[in-house]
């Protein structure tokens, strides 16, 4: 597949988990950055990975060479908004084709990152969803979907939802959960998010690129991919992907998806 530059976004505040140390939480043995991190280093078409990182992020980063060695890897100064953060980041790219991604959104897999990289094209990026319609009743219950993978803890239908759907205006029959990560052409991501005015009201890189003029073309998310962003959400990703030591007798970190 073509190569690509791999966009992190980590600088937020994290104000709901009680501050930065989020990101430093273990999932399976490593930290929930070094996921999103890891994903894109190991990828042999991902030929540069941009972090946009916080100061406390970054300070973090540099003072631990042994585990952040990755020699595609580069720090950005994250931006006041996250939006901001990303247009940053793009500028920053070299590569024509991108992808953005969240440094607390551990359960992303290859498949996933290669589904949307496919689908970008000039004017049209490319987002993961799930149908809000019918989701699975309450986190936890167990469904098999996503090309033979066997996904866990799927979201509660809650009017919640509502924050993430695609157009704010949309009726619930036609809503979809949006996910990450997003997959853009880097000049025309630029491009539109210049055009889209403030991008301290958007909350979604495909809105920014929508209000710019470009559209979003939708693929199957992953059931499980959200963002980490409470005690609460850890702790069911812990569920999935296995807590910070305690190995199996086969050698992994435990959770469902492992």
């Amino acid at each position: 597949m073509a190569e690509f530059s791999a966009l992190i976004l980590a600088g937020g505040k994290a104000t709901r988990f009680g501050g930065t140390d989020l990101y430093r939480e273990k999932l399976g043995g490593k930290s929930i950055l070094s996921h999103s991190i890891d994903l894109c280093d190991n990828h042999e078409a991902c030929r540069e990975v941009i972090v946009s990182v916080s100061a406390a992020i970054r300070s973090w980063i540099e003072g631990d060479l042994l585990t952040f060695s990755s020699t595609k890897m580069q720090l950005a100064d994250a931006a006041p908004t996250r939006q901001d953060s990303a247009l940053a980041a793009a500028r920053l790219a070299t590569l024509e084709r991108l992808v953005i991604l969240d440094g607390n959104r551990p359960y992303v897999n290859d498949n996933l990152l290669e589904r949307v990289l496919r689908e970008a094209s000039e004017g049209m990026g490319c987002a993961p969803c799930l149908d809000c319609t019918d989701p699975p009743a309450t986190r936890g219950e167990q469904i098999a979907s996503d090309a033979g993978d066997t996904d866990f803890f799927g979201g509660k239908k809650t009017e919640g939802y509502r924050r993430h759907l695609l157009k704010g205006n949309l009726p619930m029959d036609s809503a979809v959960l949006l996910q990450a990560p997003q997959a853009y052409l880097r000049t025309d991501y630029i491009a539109k998010a210049e055009a889209a005015g403030d991008l301290g009201r958007f909350s979604d890189d495909s809105e920014v690129f929508m209000a710019g003029g470009g559209d979003i073309a939708l693929v199957d998310g992953r059931s499980g991919n959200f963002r980490v962003v409470s005690r609460g959400d850890l702790a069911i990703m812990q569920k999935i992907m296995g807590g910070p030591t305690k190995k199996k007798k086969d050698g992994k970190y435990g959770g469902l998806g492992w």
